[in-house]
């Protein structure tokens, strides 16, 4: 015979249920193995799709404007913009407008009269806006106000052709006028995080933009109807509503704190170049200002920030019993 098998008769494999047991066992054995990984992948989806940041790898076009636009607009007609929901955030938006200041660049509700006063003393002018209220049922309470921030599109009422938007939890480092002559739409840095590290989609508490209250009036009729992570609150929804528009800026227009956790070798790149640095992974307000936190990773961030408060405090005490009359 050209095989030397042992010969096992078909009956023999139910003839003592031996075999037939071990089988049912394997098998057994195997469905539930399914049934464990079946279910680990079920977490890992939910928790990619509750907690990592937004992709736009579903891109779907939300918007038919234009990304390009004509020439730059007159000097007169540009603006620096910061948002002020609370007097909590007080502090934050008066040491950005020394920075401001400093470097040579020329909401009503919740707010005091004081700080109003404060803030326009500093160099801001304010200008109510409305709320605009998230879209989401559930959404955590610092997020509450976020997208009040669409309002900056509205803006061209002013008068005004292109801005700048900062959040009050930046710090103006150096003279960053250039973007005024950038022709995008829309422009602002890849964002970067803790853990997720670097990514694709944009960081959007500094943004370069010209308002139109077209594009304004077109991003609140899809607000509740897009789909985007709620988690990042408006910013998902501008990554998703500008999509392949947005115009990727070099990171020292966002000094996010978090690249110096990733990589210090590239912040040590761009350190002498930055123009606005991001306090995102941590807060050097009064409250919290040791420079301790991470092992003191950020202790030379934390400085040029309370050198610029303290330098404010310094300027600003001339306004504070005119301002402390309301």
């Amino acid at each position: 015979m050209p095989f030397d098998y042992p010969y096992i008769p078909l009956g023999a494999l139910h003839s003592s249920g031996m075999r037939y047991t071990r089988f049912r066992l394997t098998l057994g054995h195997v469905l539930a193995g399914i049934s464990v990984v079946v279910n680990i992948l079920f977490v890992v989806v939910v928790c990619l799709i509750l907690f990592l940041p937004p992709s736009v790898e579903g891109y779907v076009a939300l918007n038919g404007f234009q990304h390009l636009t004509g020439l730059a607009p007159q000097p007169d007609q540009h603006a620096i913009v910061t948002v002020l929901y609370t007097d909590g955030y007080l502090t934050a938006v008066l040491t950005l407008g020394y920075s401001l200041r400093a470097s040579n660049i020329t909401i009503l509700g919740e707010i005091s009269q004081t700080s109003l006063c404060l803030a326009k003393a500093i160099g801001w002018t304010p200008h109510p806006v409305s709320y605009i209220a998230p879209p989401h049922k559930y959404i955590e309470d610092h997020f509450r106000h976020q997208y009040t921030k669409l309002n900056i599109w509205t803006l061209d009422k002013l008068g005004i052709s292109s801005l700048v938007y900062l959040d009050a939890d930046t710090l103006v480092l150096r003279n960053f006028e250039e973007l005024f002559l950038l022709p995008f739409t829309l422009a602002a840095v890849p964002d970067v995080f803790k853990k997720a590290g670097f990514v694709i989609g944009i960081n959007a508490n500094v943004l370069f933009l010209y308002p139109k209250s077209t594009i304004f009036d077109d991003m609140i009729s899809k607000l509740s109807i897009a789909r985007y992570p709620s988690t990042y609150a408006e910013q998902a929804f501008i990554n998703l509503y500008f999509g392949a528009q947005t115009t990727r800026l070099p990171y020292i227009y966002n000094a996010n704190l978090a690249i110096k956790l990733r990589s210090p070798l590239l912040w040590k790149a761009i350190e002498e170049d930055i123009r606005i640095i991001h306090y995102t992974t941590y807060k050097p307000f009064p409250s919290s200002t040791t420079g301790a936190h991470m092992g003191g990773i950020w202790k030379e961030e934390v400085e040029v920030w309370e050198r610029h408060f303290l330098e404010m405090r310094k300027d600003l005490g001339k306004y504070s019993t005119q301002c402390s009359d309301f």
